[in-house]
């Protein structure tokens, strides 16, 4: 991992020609502001609430707490709840660049659903209850769909 970093360090990103017949592999946040002829989106896993922490900050309400415990203090619930909708607002809006970056087709790579809140989860939900016109839903195990 550290060659890497330094090989970018030292190299840059090399500028991206629109004309050229290539694969680029980026985050969500990167292609923002960006198209391309054909997105996938491999991994729809990601949960959107970040990981559990012992000590929360929140600096619009000007809170700092800590759980000393199993059973979190009321307050530290709060700023929980709190992030937990920032973090579900954000992963919403990051699902929104991903399914909106293509041009042409879209691949988006769902699994079976998992009781946590991911863009998986929100996708099965929404494409096994409302198919749209044009997207077409396929099982894993099923025939490729022609393109």
């Amino acid at each position: 991992m550290w060659e890497i970093q330094e090989v970018r360090h030292k190299e840059g990103d090399a500028p991206a020609d629109s004309t050229e017949d290539v694969v680029t592999l980026m985050t969500i946040h990167k292609a923002k502001g960006l198209e391309f002829p054909v997105v996938v989106l491999p991994d729809t896993t990601a949960g959107f609430r970040g990981a559990p922490r012992d000590i929360l900050v929140d600096p619009r309400k000007h809170l700092v707490t800590v759980k000393p415990g199993k059973i979190p203090p009321l307050a530290h619930r709060f700023v929980e709840e709190e992030r937990a909708r920032r973090d579900h607002d954000e992963g919403l809006r990051l699902l929104y660049v991903a399914l909106t970056r293509a041009q042409k087709r879209l691949c988006v790579c769902l699994y079976p659903p998992n009781p946590r809140i991911s863009m998986n989860t929100v996708l099965n939900q929404r494409l096994r209850d409302d198919v749209l016109p044009g997207v077409v839903v396929r099982d894993g195990m099923a025939k490729p769909v022609p393109v």
